[in-house]
């Protein structure tokens, strides 16, 4: 299998996260099949972006190519104005580290572990020492409205629970950074709107959020919503 081809791009500044032209090829059996094709896209610091489209039209592949979960086969991905060039692994996962916060479908969380302790652990690897690591970890949970899971372990949580944690371990840090594919799938409207106007906020502070939804109410709440079809770019709604 040929190695994934990322052409050298001219940095960009003024987007936290940007994809040029970004392509993505699997093999489903014998035949390639384009999950992601030419799909150009930039979030902003300050900004709330939601990316809306039918099941299948790539928008969870657009998540994890943004955060180098999947390499594109075509096109390239900076943060804050920075790309890989090489070694694109170990580069991925030092952004995932200290830059870029996601919160995925699978949530991914420590079900051995607590609440606080599934925080905790994003910041001791950003080399907070654990008394404090521990401190902003309950910060984080509170602000999401999980304070009160703070220390039961994360396989027996709900799955709404499980999400807020899921959302408190990806702000900790203040990484500028945050993806959210579906992140109140699992919650109740009143909750669900919580979460969203949580992300706002935190677009508000400076960050820039991409969020990947299927629900109009919560892409409602962004400045910018894109509508992604067939793994291309449909149309946009919101000021560019």
């Amino acid at each position: 299998m040929t190695s994934p081809t990322i052409a050298i791009p001219v940095p960009r500044t003024d987007d936290a996260l940007h994809l040029e032209a970004v392509s993505v090829v699997v093999r489903d059996g014998r035949e390639p099949r384009t999950v992601l094709d030419g799909v150009t896209l930039d979030v902003a610091r300050g900004h709330l972006v939601a990316v809306m489209g039918p099941s299948g039209a790539g928008k969870s592949t657009l998540v994890d190519v943004a955060s180098g979960l999947v390499l594109p086969t075509h096109g390239w991905v900076s943060v804050l104005g920075r790309h890989p060039t090489s070694a694109r692994t170990a580069w991925w996962a030092a952004r995932r580290r200290d830059t870029v916060g996601i919160v995925h479908q699978r949530l991914n969380l420590l079900g051995g572990l607590t609440a606080t302790d599934n925080v905790a652990l994003a910041l001791e690897l950003l080399g907070h020492r654990r008394g404090r690591a521990r401190s902003e970890a309950r910060s984080c949970l509170d602000r999401v409205g999980a304070g009160h899971v703070a220390s039961t372990e994360a396989d027996r949580l709900s799955v709404g629970e499980q999400q807020r944690v899921a959302i408190a371990r990806a702000i900790a840090g203040d990484r500028p950074v945050l993806l959210a594919d579906e992140p109140a799938a699992a919650l109740d409207r009143t909750a669900a709107d919580e979460v969203t106007a949580l992300l706002g906020d935190l677009a508000r502070e400076g960050r820039a959020v991409l969020l990947v939804t299927h629900d109009s109410q919560q892409a409602s709440w962004a400045d910018r919503t894109i509508l992604l079809r067939d793994g291309r770019i449909a149309g946009e709604v919101g000021p560019t």
